[in-house]
């Protein structure tokens, strides 16, 4: 997991266009109190391939 900015820095994306796709949850990130730390293996993949992450909510699994 990297930061926002480390991520920009590591693929010469900006950090707008890194923390977009946060806030948009089109990759896999964790937030860490105003923080958003960015899975750097799946942010790769995205940018390579174009794929979104669906989220999964494991609050759902328990209600069932």
């Amino acid at each position: 997991m990297v930061s926002v900015r480390e991520a920009a820095r590591r693929t010469g994306m900006s950090y707008a266009f890194i923390r977009k796709l946060c806030q948009e949850e089109q990759i896999v990130y964790v937030q860490a109190g105003s923080r958003c730390l960015v899975n750097f293996s799946f942010l790769v993949d995205y940018l390579q391939h174009g794929r979104g992450w669906i989220t999964h909510d494991c609050q759902s699994d328990q209600e069932g």
